[in-house]
């Protein structure tokens, strides 16, 4: 069950880690793109705005000394055109003068419609026509340098309607490259300067050219580590924890159903049904039947019997009080000793017993010596409130457990059940059933009631019936039943054929 179980959790983990991996593409796309769009911030300023900040301050510190048109100025705006690509003219003005290169390329014409963006300190101008700077200015002590710009590339390749960008100095706007359409929902930001924001818009489509495969690639390792790391963490835990989860999912899913096995006692030549062990069966969600030696020890030491204690008795006490019962009928449920230790369980108990409108006797109680007591003085004054109002306690799986023989002389217990271990060497040599013998002849002398548990032949039943045994449990009289199936069995008739 447990290998089983952790095949289901690993798998629900790879599909968890499968579902992260897609739900976190989307945020580590943006990231990536946002990282090499950082890393392209001079590269998108000088295709947005002509020439990148460092370039342009780099521009002013040459042409400052620049005052006349000389030789050397020149050559100062020779260089500028021909190293920069995006530069197709330069010019310089002095204060008060014509300018330098004056006739040689003809200016952009700034119409009024023309759109202008200023700031000072230096003073920069922008000149921007159809959504594109086309001449920057940058104006010194001595005169200004004109710039006639152009873009080398597009900046996005085969894509002209997928990116738009928008400048802002101070509460002004203006928009690059074209209008921002609904398609461009992603954004970057930067700061051309202190007082100039860049905002550029862009497409899925514009995103990938950004990006390429690598978030695909991110979110596969992430796939890949959460789904080791979840796998390890399932895979290392201990059978016992995931046990004990499933044991509490069971408890709260009301999984844990109770199971009838007849207790017969003989009559003429057959056997006459007068009650039933009630024996926990976990049923899983695929229909397989889980026996409670798998589990139960471990809802002992976890403290988790008392919830299934409850959840069981109140199961019984429900499903017995929709039949009609025969006349001194009972049901014995297995508890373990900790349960009658606890304070007013008495009281609680006969409370529910009465709610549910049945006698106190049909329910009885089985002591398991899986455990020891550890108060049997607080037991013993539970046993006696319950023994007050008629209920009988067995004592279970006698001479298996702890002290069992210490217990019946403590504890006011009514009835032994001889464990089947004992029943099996029924048909061996006879010095294999002297311990049989030996706790059956205990029984009568201390006038004790008896059920022999294991029954599982005719020879077993008529040993045990010629020894003296009161009452008999085996499969030879019946399987553990469902109730559906206990309660047929009943309404079929009580009785059944020792020939059976």
């Amino acid at each position: 069950m447990n290998l089983s179980l952790k095949r289901k959790t690993a798998f629900v983990a790879v599909f968890m880690s499968i579902f992260l991996g897609f739900a976190a593409y989307l945020p580590i796309s943006q990231w990536v793109a946002d990282r090499n769009l950082t890393s392209m911030k001079s590269s998108l300023s000088s295709q947005l705005l002509g020439l990148d900040y460092s370039t342009l301050q780099k521009f002013l510190a040459i042409t400052s000394p620049l005052s006349t048109c000389n030789d050397n100025t020149l050559k100062v705006l020779e260089m500028i055109a021909s190293t920069y690509p995006s530069v197709k003219h330069a010019d310089f003005t002095p204060n008060g003068s014509p300018s330098c290169v004056s006739g040689r390329e003809k200016k952009i014409n700034r119409s009024s419609g023309d759109s202008i963006v200023t700031f000072a300190s230096p003073t920069v101008i922008w000149f921007v026509f159809q959504q594109q700077v086309r001449e920057i200015e940058l104006n010194s002590n001595n005169g200004t340098l004109s710039l006639t710009v152009q873009l080398t590339r597009p900046i996005m390749d085969g894509c002209e309607d997928c990116l738009s960008a928008e400048v802002k100095v101070k509460d002004n706007a203006i928009n690059l490259i074209s209008v921002r359409q609904d398609e461009q929902k992603h954004q970057y930001r930067f700061h051309y300067t202190d007082n100039i924001e860049v905002s550029v818009f862009y497409t899925d489509e514009a995103r990938f050219q950004f990006v390429g495969f690598t978030p695909m690639y991110l979110a596969l390792i992430l796939t890949m580590s959460c789904m080791l790391i979840i796998m390890f963490i399932t895979l290392s835990q201990s059978d016992s924890s995931i046990l004990q989860n499933l044991i509490i999912e069971a408890i709260d899913k009301r999984a844990l159903k109770p199971f009838y096995q007849p207790i017969v006692v003989p009559e003429g030549n057959g056997y006459r049904i007068v009650g039933a062990e009630v024996l926990l069966r976990w049923i899983t969600q695929s229909g397989n039947v889980i026996l409670p030696n798998s589990f139960i020890p471990l809802a002992e030491q976890d403290g988790l019997i008392d919830k299934i204690t409850e959840q069981l008795i109140n199961n019984v006490l429900k499903q017995l009080s929709s039949i009609e019962l025969s006349p001194h009928f009972f049901a014995s449920v297995n508890i373990p000793p900790a349960y009658l230790e606890k304070t007013k369980v008495a009281e609680k108990l006969l409370r529910k017993i009465s709610k549910s409108g049945l006698d106190y006797r049909v329910i009885s109680l089985e002591v398991t010596e899986r455990t020891p007591f550890e108060n049997i003085e607080k037991a013993a004054k539970t046993i006696e409130t319950l023994r007050d109002e008629g209920m009988s306690i067995k004592l279970d799986d006698c001479g298996m457990g702890y002290g069992a023989f210490s217990y019946l002389q403590s504890l006011n217990i009514d009835t032994i059940k001889i464990d089947h271990m004992f029943v099996k060497t029924i048909g061996f040599e006879s010095s294999n059933t002297s311990i049989l013998d030996a706790i059956i002849a205990f029984a009568q002398t201390s006038d004790l009631s008896i059920v022999a548990e294991g029954v599982e032949n005719k020879r077993q039943a008529d040993y045990l019936v010629n020894a003296g045994v009161e009452m008999l449990q085996g499969d030879f009289f019946g399987e553990p039943m469902s109730f559906g199936e206990f309660k047929l069995l009943l309404e079929r008739g009580s009785f059944i054929s020792r020939e059976n």
